[in-house]
């Protein structure tokens, strides 16, 4: 932005190589910092689906994170593993769960796409994930052009928003209705605290 001081980042020697992002086991994605500094890491061993399946989305997601990717930021990173963890959940309670990415069709993914609500975080899941599987070579073509598919935006709210003056005539009579409550309640305390009737020999829930 134009007029504004930004500092730069801290840029490690010439000779750095940055160490290796993914773990042996080609579970857990560590995101480096453009300084080379580790800003965490990423562990899908816990997540639903066979190994290899893990793999291959670690792998994308490792493609997609870091200065060499275009998601660079915790926040950002975090969100793209919940989208993948909430893909991975859908794919794993299906009929036939795949074992690969491969086997990943345009009918799984569309079965799995129509199992979620029409809502705004829906919508960033999916846009999310079509950029993510970008960076999966081992996805059907097919079924990329499918995930690649617009995604239309979250539907309107169908709640309907009070005018200022339909709020003070509803704020009007709730405070009528608690006045005369209170009232009520008052002359109830005077009446028990002077003696009031004689009791009916009911029991008295208290607390």
């Amino acid at each position: 932005m134009a007029g504004r001081h930004r500092s730069k980042a801290v840029l490690p020697d010439a000779g750095y190589r940055r160490p290796p992002s993914v773990e042996s086991t080609g579970l857990v994605v560590t995101l480096w910092s453009e300084n080379g500094i580790a800003e965490g890491a990423f562990d899908f061993t816990p997540l639903p689906g066979t190994l290899v399946l893990r793999q291959q989305f670690a792998a994308a997601f490792d493609r997609k994170i870091g200065p060499a990717g275009g998601w660079r930021s915790w926040d950002t990173c975090y969100c793209g593993y919940q989208s993948v963890r909430l893909l991975l959940r859908g794919l794993a309670a299906s009929e036939q769960p795949p074992t690969t990415m491969a086997q990943i069709t345009p009918a799984v993914w569309i079965s799995w796409r129509m199992s979620l609500p029409p809502t705004a975080g829906t919508r960033h899941h999916l846009v999310a994930l079509r950029s993510l599987l970008a960076q999966a070579p081992e996805l059907p073509s097919e079924t990329l052009e499918v995930v690649d598919r617009r995604v239309d935006p979250a539907p309107a709210s169908s709640e309907i928003a009070y005018t200022y003056q339909e709020f003070l005539r509803i704020r009007s009579a709730a405070a009528t209705v608690f006045n005369s409550a209170l009232v009520r309640i008052r002359d109830t305390v005077n009446i028990c605290v002077a003696g009031g009737p004689a009791s009916s020999g009911r029991r008295a829930a208290t607390g």
